[in-house]
């Protein structure tokens, strides 16, 4: 008799898009846990998953049945970009499929990657997730309707906004381009303040929101404004100085709504963990 192929086990956490470093780092964060992880992406060794394909999506749904889905894919969408807004409608409408489809396959927990762009940059003090949200950027746009969309649907869904993420393999990070000796270009100003959260904080953040009942906006950051001239003074002669006259801009997360809906708070600071760095090979602790 010819035994019939076996179901995998039902996956604790689908993680789409997860080729890059909030991915990886969330990846390796749950399975340290024992979690019964799948990472997709596009291309690449991961499992293969294009959000925009509904038959592909429609089959890793009903092959892996996974108890949570952490939704990390996103456009690319730059202000240089005239395409933007057309492509973030595109991603949009995928989003809202995958949602619909999550549901239909009794998914249980939905999280979403949104971001502090949300906000914007104009607000002079520490972003609560009651604040308006002023951001402009086809980006910011994305973010805030696809927040709307996970609010909407059936599934029991929350959106962390992540503030500016770097650490290992965020190459794309001015922190990471500062410490791996880029040089890259630095506002000399006092006025250009962010909450830079470690990538590893952010993965243990997600971990938190998947086994949380808790719904709606998080933010995910340390709190901690950090401006440009602080960070001139760590970076020694590893910049470009630019003049910065003129220009205020103000992105800090409150965090106090995670610690207590997800019991997280970010544990390591930029500083710190800049000063832990092997100078010889850059390398992260």
């Amino acid at each position: 008799m010819t035994k019939s192929p076996r179901t995998p086990a039902r996956a604790d956490v689908l993680l789409v898009g997860a080729a890059g470093p909030i991915g990886r780092a969330t990846t390796e964060r749950m399975r340290s846990r024992g979690l019964r992880v799948v990472a997709t992406a596009r291309s690449g060794r991961l499992e293969p998953l294009d959000v925009s394909d509904d038959a592909q999506v429609l089959d890793v749904l009903a092959r892996w049945r996974p108890r949570g889905v952490v939704y990390l894919a996103s456009p690319v969408l730059t202000p240089s970009d005239a395409d933007a807004r057309q492509r973030a409608v595109r991603a949009l409408r995928d989003l809202e499929r995958f949602l619909h489809a999550c549901a239909a396959n009794d998914v249980d927990r939905f999280v979403f990657a949104s971001s502090a762009a949300v906000y914007g940059d104009a607000s002079p003090r520490r972003l609560r997730e009651s604040d308006p949200l002023l951001g402009t950027s086809a980006y910011a746009d994305f973010k805030r309707r696809a927040e709307i969309a996970v609010g909407g649907s059936r599934l029991s869904g929350a959106s962390l906004r992540l503030f500016n993420v770097y650490g290992p393999r965020c190459h794309a990070s001015l922190i990471n381009r500062l410490v791996e000796g880029e040089r890259p270009s630095l506002l000399m100003t006092s006025s250009f303040v962010r909450d830079y959260v470690d990538v590893r904080d952010v993965a243990e953040a997600i971990d938190a929101a998947v086994a949380s009942p808790a719904l709606g906006p998080i933010n995910v950051g340390t709190g901690i404004g950090i401006d440009n001239l602080l960070l001139a003074g760590w970076a020694r002669d590893e910049y470009a100085p630019v003049p910065g006259e003129g220009i205020h801009s103000f992105s800090v997360a409150d965090a106090t709504h995670a610690e207590r809906v997800l019991g997280w708070t970010a544990r390591r600071r930029v500083e710190s963990v800049w000063k832990s760095l092997d100078t010889t090979t850059r390398g992260w602790a």
